[in-house]
């Protein structure tokens, strides 16, 4: 399983991503993954993540993170805590270190394309869709890559004002799944990074004052 390092807690950043568009490069700013608070402006969040209908039509909007979570390399509890205290402190979510690694993830994304401009995500000639690699793994050892759409009014649905993310989730995927491939074919993602130095990783006692 290859995880990138992330921090202990949510936070939000503003970032400039670039996008690749009929050959042109054009910036657009986004500030999440996904909606981290409620007044959060629309035009910063990248992706909408629709909710699962559970019975008496109670909306779980954690779903998406949920069905993620089971396939991934360490299972489900890995992604949840187990204290109770830290249960409480994240009540909002089920899987909370999951969303927290998946935003700080996307974030790194965004910055490491702008620097390797369609290395890191992946459109459909048509820029209908677009990927990028998670960088977690399923229990197989393949890799999973997160898909989205381009948002789009339903047909024969009257379209509201309200303003809305311009990608919405359509799930994760491995490489080698035939709609994937159908779709984005064989090419890869890479994955988020944060250092080429090994010795970044490495806590060194002999900088440190330890009496």
């Amino acid at each position: 399983m290859r995880i990138a390092p992330f921090m202990g807690a949510i936070r939000f950043y503003r970032v400039t991503q670039i996008w690749i568009h009929s050959g042109e490069i054009t910036l657009k700013e986004y500030g999440s993954i996904f909606r981290l608070f409620k007044d959060q402006p629309t035009y910063q969040v990248f992706a909408h993540f629709y909710p699962a209908k559970q019975p008496g039509n109670v909306l779980d909007f954690d779903a998406p993170f949920k069905e993620l979570a089971k396939h991934t390399f360490d299972g489900f509890d890995s992604w949840t805590f187990q204290q109770e205290r830290f249960r409480q402190k994240h009540s909002s979510s089920e899987v909370p270190k999951l969303k927290n690694y998946l935003n700080y993830t996307f974030v790194r994304l965004v910055t490491l394309e702008q620097e390797s401009p369609g290395q890191y995500f992946h459109f459909t000639k048509n820029d209908e869709w677009v990927r990028f690699n998670t960088g977690l793994q399923n229990s197989f050892g393949a890799d999973i890559l997160a898909t989205f759409q381009r948002y789009k009014p339903r047909e024969g649905y009257i379209p509201d004002l309200r303003e809305r993310p311009d990608w919405v989730y359509k799930g994760c995927h491995t490489p080698t799944d035939r709609w994937y491939r159908d779709l984005f074919g064989g090419k890869v993602p890479e994955i988020a990074w944060y250092s080429r130095d090994s010795r970044d990783y490495v806590f060194d006692t002999s900088t440190v004052n330890l009496f």
